[in-house]
């Protein structure tokens, strides 16, 4: 499996605290059948997190990557960013300063968790037209699809893809989260699962759990095409893969 979000490199954000803990998220991933994780500290938030890409984050990216190799801890970093989405994000991703995952197409894109649809809609667009692919971080979290989770559907009709916590389908982040990552799972509108990992002992980098559940009420080709299929083809920058429901749903 691919975890296309996580908080894994030290010191930066919320995530790890430092390196020790970075490596001990790596090995905890891997347990549980990660073989890839991308990167993605908290970026561009104005009054927080700026991490905006440089040599100083190129750094603890590769450190960490060099660490777990003579740990012998096989598993691969990717590199990332978790973007806060503002009207400047087209011109810092020309400037270098904002990047895609792993130099792909495809951008890890959040909001205010309050953010307005037709907010979103504004923000999205340029990047839409100037050719990437935002992945709309952990939507079900937002307010206005927790009231209305059908709002994915255009998220995915202006050309977007979905991801979704692995914490809100299986119930860590409350009720509202889990109704509308469940809804949204049943109707198809999800490419891909993610842990949004912060670290071991809390929100922990692990697939597994999600994999295991979504095998048990839709299929275990619907958790490895959320998983495995289109994670490996984002890292690619290929075309994402579209999953045919079967009339069988999802038991919440």
């Amino acid at each position: 499996m691919y975890d296309l979000h996580c908080h894994i490199l030290p010191g930066l954000d919320d995530g790890a605290d430092g390196i020790e803990e970075s490596v001990e998220m790596a090995a905890y991933a891997l347990r549980e059948g990660t073989e890839g994780i991308a990167a993605t500290p908290h970026t561009n938030i104005r009054d927080g997190y700026r991490n905006y890409w440089n040599e100083r984050l190129l750094y603890r990216l590769n450190r960490l990557q060099e660490r777990l190799d003579a740990l012998r801890i096989p598993l691969r970093l990717y590199a990332g960013q978790e973007i806060y989405l503002t009207d400047d994000v087209l011109p810092l991703l020309g400037e270098g300063r904002l990047i895609s995952l792993n130099r792909s197409r495809y951008i890890l894109s959040e909001f205010s968790f309050r953010e307005a649809p037709a907010r979103m809609v504004e923000l999205l667009k340029p990047l839409l037209a100037a050719g990437y692919i935002p992945v709309i971080a952990h939507p079900e979290r937002y307010a206005c699809v927790q009231e209305d989770w059908r709002l994915c559907a255009m998220f995915k009709e202006l050309g977007c893809a979905v991801q979704l916590n692995k914490g809100s389908v299986t119930g860590s982040f409350g009720p509202a989260a889990a109704r509308a990552a469940r809804r949204i799972l049943a109707s198809g509108l999800c490419d891909l699962i993610a842990s949004d990992g912060h670290g071991v002992y809390r929100r922990r980098p692990e697939l597994r759990s999600v994999h295991e559940w979504i095998s048990a009420r839709f299929s275990i080709d619907y958790a490895d095409h959320l998983t495995k299929v289109n994670p490996c083809r984002i890292l690619n920058d290929g075309a994402l893969a579209t999953f045919r429901m079967t009339e069988t749903r999802g038991r919440e």
